[in-house]
C-alpha cells in the first residue's frame, strides 16, 4: 500500500518535450461510471498510480475529478499527479471553451495533457460537406 502524500511513488516517467515528466503507467477511466470516485481515490491512495487519464466525452470527468480532490485533501500532492483529459469532437470550434469546461467538471486548474480525441470530420453525408473546422486549425487553438 502507498502512503496517501507518498513522493516515494516508483512508477517509471518519460520526460517529455516541455521537459516535463510523465508516469508511462496511467489508470484509465473509459467505459466506467459506476463507482469510477470510489475506485479512482483508491487507485491513487492505495497502489500508486500518478497517472489519471479521462476524456469528455467519458462522462465522468465530474467523479473523476472529485476522486482527484479528495485524494490531493488526504495528502497527495497536485504535483505529483499527471491528469490527462481529451478534446471531443463538439469542442473543435472552441478548443479554450471545451478545456474551461473539462477544467471545471475536474475542478481543477490545470490538466497536464490535453489530447485531440477521435477528431473525424463533421461530415455532411448528403453533400459530402465537411462542416468542422480542419484538424491544423483546431491544433493551432491547442498551441495557442
Amino acid at each position: 500500500m502507498v502512503e496517501a502524500g507518498s513522493t516515494s511513488v516508483t512508477c517509471p516517467t518519460k520526460k517529455l518535450n516541455s521537459g516535463y515528466e510523465m508516469p508511462v503507467i496511467g489508470f484509465g477511466t473509459f467505459l466506467f461510471n459506476e463507482g469510477v470516485k470510489e475506485t479512482v481515490k483508491s487507485a491513487i491512495l492505495n497502489h500508486g498510480y500518478r497517472h489519471i487519464d479521462t476524456a469528455a466525452i467519458y462522462g465522468n470527468e465530474k467523479d473523476v475529478g472529485e476522486a482527484i480532490n479528495e485524494a490531493i485533501a488526504e495528502g497527495v500532492p497536485r504535483a505529483e499527479l499527471f491528469i490527462t483529459t481529451k478534446l471531443w469532437q463538439t469542442g473543435k470550434s472552441d478548443v479554450a471553451k471545451a478545456l474551461a469546461e473539462s477544467l471545471e467538471r475536474l475542478n481543477l486548474e490545470y490538466v497536464d495533457l490535453y489530447l485531440i480525441h477521435g477528431m473525424l470530420p463533421d461530415l455532411d453525408l448528403v453533400s459530402g460537406e465537411i462542416k468542422s473546422p480542419p484538424l491544423h486549425e483546431v491544433w493551432k487553438q491547442l498551441d495557442a
